[in-house]
């Protein structure tokens, strides 16, 4: 089990968009063709490199906890086993195409984040 991390060490970040109030009661969040409502309560976790070891397994333990997991990969398309959790995660977990070193993939993981009213802590 994942325990959780004091990150009180590090530097608040503004970010160039708005997000959602906490005031707002249910989400409903559409990503590939699934849909899921989330309670204001629900954890959402960004898992880079998430098609292979670690990434893989924090994905799967952090579904299991309850989070609503977006997990990134440099190839989304051929990430088999991220691919096959999303599918048996019960809309917990979500695929998300991601290269690091690429401006733009950071910019549409960005823009999909924001229009889907995830909001990470």
């Amino acid at each position: 089990m994942l325990k959780p991390i004091n990150h009180s060490y590090l530097p608040t970040f503004t970010f160039p968009f708005p997000w959602p109030q906490p005031t707002q009661i249910v989400h409903k969040i559409t990503m590939a063709s699934s849909t899921v409502t989330m309670q204001p309560d629900t954890r959402i976790a960004l898992v880079t490199g998430a098609d292979h070891g670690l990434g893989l397994e924090y994905c799967k333990q952090l579904s299991n906890q309850g989070y609503l997991v977006v997990g990134t990969a440099k190839d989304a398309v051929n990430a088999t086993e991220l691919n096959d959790l999303a599918r048996e995660s019960q809309n917990k977990v979500f695929v998300q195409q991601l290269d690091q070193t690429k401006v733009d993939e950071i910019k549409n993981l960005t823009e999909a984040l924001r229009t889907r009213n995830y909001r990470l802590e």
